[in-house]
């Protein structure tokens, strides 16, 4: 998506590359976090996903319909806690019950946006806040609603036109920032943050809340600029307006303009036309002067780009996280899977399976005596002894089925231990945890059993091949086919059980006159060279099926554990945006272009601006400021003239 602008406001020429750049660093940024996940439950993974949700939301919400359109009227939004008589507020100023104002909480169950009619069309479309359905609100008539509203009503946006409100400007009323409705609470937090200006109402006895005070605390960090309404203030509390003040200053909002309504009766459901004067006079004097609006928006705008800064670095601290915790749990898996097959190798190599059926069966098929007696004499007897007494198929396929079983029952045996370990490892490990939800994963995969049926049925004809591939001359195959390729093959599965780095048994000892007998078996057909190398390629060939066994088996958690990978690039990339994002922000900005932010064409008017506020010049009254000047300085100047002890004249 291009995050270009596309307002029809002229710009200094030396303001188009510096456009140029911030748009494409935008646009780079948007298209990266939409490819950002943190998918392991590592410690950080939580604060993560919450800021990667708030980021793209500020970004979709407001900094890109913001950059986009520098003309659009200035969103400002009136939030509050509960009670605070925000939709009080608003209706009073406007003269009409443009939004829902009862003793029923929450009041605010779809947020109202008020703006000119001519600016109608604009909020209507997805420029700001394109998640919210749209619906357009009439005024006049209570509950009527043109257009189709959204599945979730609490979630649907209604946009109002009215005639008194100052061009410019345009009104959002957000739900109770403390809404014990979750939904509420979450969109009034959406809302402030689509905002350029915060419209702050508490009241006399509720002021020092926690929850306000966090979101004064995230506007403070975002630079945002904040005026506040102090409500139902009696002749007792006025006290509280110096505490408020103090409040403010420690809380990063000094410049913020402090407005106090007094406690008097609601009459038709708005407050008087004097005790909504000062608020009134403020947004109208703001919708007056382009060049207000304009810092406004420019200070809430770099202040989010600032954020947005600081928020992609701890972003690519998160995905440093969620890289080196996959690495941990790998090893993890690695770890246990690789102790099997060492486990495996030892067993098939040391002699540990000459036992049981294995060797029973080969002392039946040779019967051992008389190959030990043939043993001792030439070695033309010993071949006239293996051709009569060694061919009996049906014994050699017995050995052959004992070694497999012995091979089958082993491997599950360290597969399944294998499993368990790695299961509980990973179910202890809050990353882990999410790869185990499936008890089974504790157990070797109920399909292990078939799948090592078919690696040592293959296992087994590559024996034989290999047998079949040492016969080379004529004669020595006569040998091979004299004794028989089962019986054969028996014995080259006897040696490689008893054979450890390529070494015969009768070398090492191993298994006594059981591996000899075999080795002399080979010997006597192949040679001693050749037996040693047909030992090893057998002995390979069924330990890297082995391997690969459990390579299936482990992959019912590296599987998982992969889906959750995360590209390092994505950290590499977060960093490298903040720096360029910060390169832009630090590059001298160039003032608007003559012309693109000359004094608004003054619309409406808000209840209570016909009177007359102690020192506010005539030229305010007009909606003009005073000192323009002052609107592009470190503070505002309405917050100059309020704060200044302006005070309400009857």
């Amino acid at each position: 998506m291009s995050v270009r602008p596309h307002d029809a406001a002229p710009t200094s020429p030396e303001g188009d590359d510096a456009e140029d750049n911030r748009a494409h660093v935008l646009e780079r940024i948007e298209t990266l976090l939409h490819e950002v996940s943190f998918p392991l439950d590592t410690l950080d993974a939580d604060q993560g996903r919450t800021i990667l949700a708030r980021v793209n939301a500020q970004l979709r919400d407001y900094v890109i319909p913001r950059f986009q359109r520098h003309d659009a009227p200035l969103l400002l939004v009136v939030a509050g806690s509960t009670g605070a008589g925000k939709s009080t507020l608003i209706n009073s100023m406007l003269g009409a019950p443009v939004t829902s104002a009862s003793a029923l909480r929450p009041t605010t169950r779809h947020p109202v946006l008020v703006c000119r009619p001519e600016d109608t069309e604009w909020f209507l479309g997805p420029h700001i806040l394109p998640s919210l359905p749209r619906a357009r609100h009439s005024a006049q008539t209570t509950g009527s609603v043109e257009g189709e509203p959204g599945q979730h009503l609490h979630r649907e946006l209604r946009v109002v036109s009215h005639e008194a409100l100052p061009s410019g400007i345009a009104l959002l009323d957000s739900p109770d920032l403390d809404s014990f409705v979750d939904t509420n609470r979450e969109l009034a937090a959406q809302l402030m943050n689509a905002a350029d200006m915060w419209l702050f109402v508490t009241t006399a006895a509720r002021y020092a809340d926690a929850v306000p005070w966090d979101a004064l605390d995230d506007a403070a960090a975002t630079d945002r600029s904040v005026a506040v309404v102090v409500n139902r203030v009696d002749s007792e509390s006025l006290d509280v307006v110096d505490d408020l003040r103090g409040l403010l200053d420690a809380h990063g909002h000094a410049d913020a303009v402090v407005h106090v309504i007094e406690e008097e009766p609601i009459r038709d459901g708005m407050v008087s036309v004097s005790a909504i004067a000062p608020v009134s006079h403020m947004i109208a004097r703001i919708g007056a002067d382009a060049l207000s609006r304009h810092a406004v928006m420019s200070r809430t705008h770099n202040g989010a780009l600032h954020d947005l800064a600081a928020q992609l670095g701890t972003l690519a601290n998160v995905c440093d996280t969620q890289g080196h915790v996959h690495h941990h749990l790998r090893s993890i898996i690695d770890m246990h899977y690789a102790a099997a097959t060492e486990r495996i190798t030892e067993l098939v190599s040391d002699g540990a399976l000459l036992r049981g059926d294995v060797l029973a069966r080969w002392q039946d098929l040779v019967g051992a005596g008389t190959l030990m007696r043939a043993l001792d004499g030439k070695v033309q007897a010993l071949r006239d002894t293996v051709s009569v007494a060694l061919w009996r198929r049906p014994a050699a396929r017995r050995v052959t089925q004992a070694a497999t079983d012995t091979i089958t029952q082993v491997t599950l045996h360290v597969a399944g231990q294998a499993a368990h370990r790695t299961f509980f490892a990973l179910h202890h490990d809050p990353a882990g945890r999410s790869l185990v939800t499936d008890d089974s994963l504790a157990r070797a995969s109920s399909q292990l059993p078939h799948h090592i049926a078919r690696e040592l049925h293959d296992w087994h004809d590559t024996v034989t091949q290999l047998l079949l591939a040492e016969g080379g001359p004529r004669k020595k195959r006569a040998r091979i086919f004299a004794a028989g390729t089962n019986t054969l093959g028996a014995a080259l599965i006897i040696v490689v059980f008893a054979s450890t780095g390529g070494l015969t048994g009768a070398e090492v000892g191993i298994a006594g006159g059981t591996a000899i007998i075999a080795q002399r078996v080979l010997e006597s057909v192949f040679g001693v060279d050749a037996v040693r190398e047909l030992a090893r390629q057998a002995s390979k060939d069924l330990l890297s099926r082995i391997e690969r066994l459990l390579d299936e088996d482990a992959s019912r958690f590296r599987g998982p554990l992969e889906d959750r990978a995360i590209d390092p690039a994505h950290a590499v990339g977060l960093r490298q945006c903040a720096h360029d994002l910060r390169a832009v922000l630090a590059a001298p900005q160039a003032p608007p272009a003559q012309g693109s932010t000359s004094p608004a064409v003054v619309r409406g008017k808000l209840r209570g601006c016909d009177e007359v506020i102690a020192g506010v010049s005539a030229s305010a009254q007009n909606g003009k400021p005073e000192d323009p000047d002052l609107t592009v300085t470190g503070q505002s100047w309405w917050s100059r003239l309020f704060r200044g002890g302006g005070k309400r004249t009857q």
